[in-house]
Parts: C-alpha cells; structure tokens; sequence
C-alpha cells in the first residue's frame, strides 16, 4: 500500500506540473486542480468497494464514465509528454526553446490525446469484433479437424461494461455456434453482490461440449471464491490447476487450466502447472487455458498442444499498444514455441481508462 501511494504522489506531482505548463500560474492551483482530477478518476473504485450500494446509483454511473475517459486522457497525455519533457531538457542545455512554442506543442498533444479517447469510446460502444483464427495441429484426429473453440477473455464487468455489453458478448458466441467457450480470467473489475445481475447473460453461453473458465489477477482483487462460485452457477466449469476429459467424436480432449500467480499467497491458488497436466494417458489434442501468456515455456514440455491466454490487452490503447511488446513477447494472436501453440486474446472487455 505504501508503494502504491508513493506511486500517486509522484504521478500527482507530474499532473501538477502538466497543468501549470500548460495553465501557467501559481503552483498551488496546480496541485489544487490535480487533486480533483485524481479523485475521478480513482474514486470510484474505491467507492463501489466500500459500498455496494452506490453501484446502481445513476450518479455513480455518470462518475464512472467520467473519471475513466478522464483517465485515459490523461495517461495518453502523460505517456506522450515524458519524451516531449525530455527532448525539451535537452535542449534547454543548448538554447531554450520560446515558452509559447512549448506551451502550443503540449496543448497539441493534449487535443490529440482527447481525439484519440474519443476514437476508443466509440470502438467501446461498438461493443467487441469475433476473429476468426484457424489453428494447423499435426497428427489431428479427423473427428477433431474443424473443431471451433470460442475464447473471450478479460471481460472485466464493472461499473461501465455492464449487463447489455456482456448480453451483446454472449450472443456473438452463440451466434458463432463454438464447440467449446473458454473464458481466461478477469471476469470481474467489481465484488459479486455488485454485479450478479450483470453477469446473468453468462448463462445463455451455448456450446456443444461446454463451457470452461480460469481465473485471472482480478479475481483476486473483487474475492476469488465467490466469483468462481458464481462462473459455475452461471454454467462455467472453473479448472484450478486441475483438467477435463472429453469425448468428441470419438477423440480425446484434455482441457486443463492453471490459476494466476497473483494467488499464490492463498492456500491452494498457487499456480501448479504439473498438477494441471498431469494425465495417465496422451490425449488426442491437449489444451491450456492459462490468463497469463508467459507461462509457454513451462506448458511445451508438458506436452500441451495450444494454450489459450490474455491478461496483455494487447496495450488496450496507444500509444500503450506499442510499448506492450516490451514488456510480453506474446501479447496479441497467435505464437508458436516449439511443438506449443498460443493464442492470445487481446481482451473482450477493458480495465479502467
């Protein structure tokens, strides 16, 4: 906790200072205008953890919205400011610049950042796209040759994707008609109580063989029992480092899945990839569902024949979609590493901005 409000007061400090560059006046407005800003855009998290009620409130609703377009204004603005700051230092050691011709680039990149928001919000209520991907496997059995998995991932229900995105979700899988659903982590950006209503349309998921899920790091904020407990009422089979056979046309499906590391300070969350695949006979096809995509090079010598993965966002939005890659080798579509396939999902909801 202590780091984390370390971390504020140093990105507080940094909004300040965008603020007086770009309003300049007396540093004290700076910090004043900041603190309300910082507000929107946190508190509402923490509002709806400490009290259930306000969820439904239409104000609540309205704060939301706002302080998450908010903040993804501003954490585009910050993240194209920092080399804009310092090219701007360098500079200023050889000859410095006017501050008007300053002033006039930041305010340029603060409207670019706002056109670029308001390109997401309209994706955002667009609602998600299907992709198709066709996966070659040596050796596939024929009664396995065409076999369609639906995957959704880091869904993220909370207090702006709410029961009508996750309806508009669930039809375009049904439409799809899988032959499996998996589901690999972050359902939830809210406690159960908060969302169950939300999360109804879950129920109507329709394939052939079934419907699987895993969790992910955001389970373990928003009370991981519970939101496995409701993925199984709502018709999900939760795998905790466990795996299902199954029979499909006469083939031999092994589906195991591996909990998020993020658990392993809870007695039996820790991610036990082994215990997953652990099986007294080679399947015909062997699937991973695992949130995190770095766990590959621990799954291929363990005889998994496609993992299935999310958690990156694929950067969600730029300019983060270019600096992902520095961060996760694989982080959006389709890898090999050695005999492994993995596919990863660049989310079928969002988190915060």
């Amino acid at each position: 906790m202590s780091q984390f409000l370390a971390l504020l007061g140093v990105l507080l400090g940094y909004t300040a200072l965008k603020i007086s560059q770009l309003w300049p006046g007396h540093a004290v407005f700076a910090v004043a205008a900041s603190v309300p800003l910082f507000l929107l855009m946190w508190g509402p998290s923490f509002l709806h953890r400490n009290h259930a009620g306000v969820f439904e409130k239409p104000w609540f609703r309205v704060g939301a919205w706002a302080g998450s377009l908010l903040m993804a204004v501003w954490a585009t603005f910050v993240i194209v400011s920092i080399p804009l700051d310092l090219v701007s230092a360098g500079v200023a050691l050889v000859r410095p610049p006017r501050p008007e011709t300053v002033r006039a680039i930041r305010l340029a990149l603060l409207t670019a950042s706002t056109a670029l928001v308001a390109v997401g919000f309209l994706q955002v209520v667009r609602g998600p796209r299907l992709r198709r991907v066709t996966v070659t496997l040596p050796n596939l059995p024929a009664a396995l040759r065409g076999l369609t998995i639906a995957q959704f991932s880091d869904l993220h229900v909370g207090p702006t994707l709410r029961e009508g995105y996750v309806a508009g979700v669930v039809e375009k899988i049904n439409r799809a008609r899988p032959d499996l659903v998996m589901f690999t982590g972050d359902l939830a950006d809210a406690p159960v109580a908060s969302i169950a209503a939300h999360l109804e349309p879950l129920r109507k998921l329709n394939a052939a063989h079934g419907a699987f899920f895993v969790v992910g790091n955001h389970e373990y904020y928003w009370g991981v029992d519970e939101i496995v407990a409701k993925a199984r009422e709502l018709g999900m089979t939760p795998l905790m480092n466990e795996s299902i056979r199954l029979a499909i046309g006469g083939a031999d499906v092994m589906v195991s899945g591996v909990t998020d590391p993020q658990g392993q300070e809870m007695d039996g969350h820790a991610p036990d990839l082994p215990r997953a695949a652990a099986t007294p006979s080679k399947p015909d096809l062997k699937i991973l569902l695992a949130h995190r995509p770095g766990i590959y090079p621990e799954a291929e010598p363990l005889g998994f024949d496609l993992q299935l993965s999310g958690h990156t966002h694929a950067g969600q939005f730029f300019p983060f979609s270019l600096l992902i890659r520095f961060f996760h080798k694989f982080y959006r579509g389709l890898y090999r590493h050695g005999n492994l396939q993995v596919y990863v999902n660049p989310g079928t909801g969002y988190w915060g901005p």
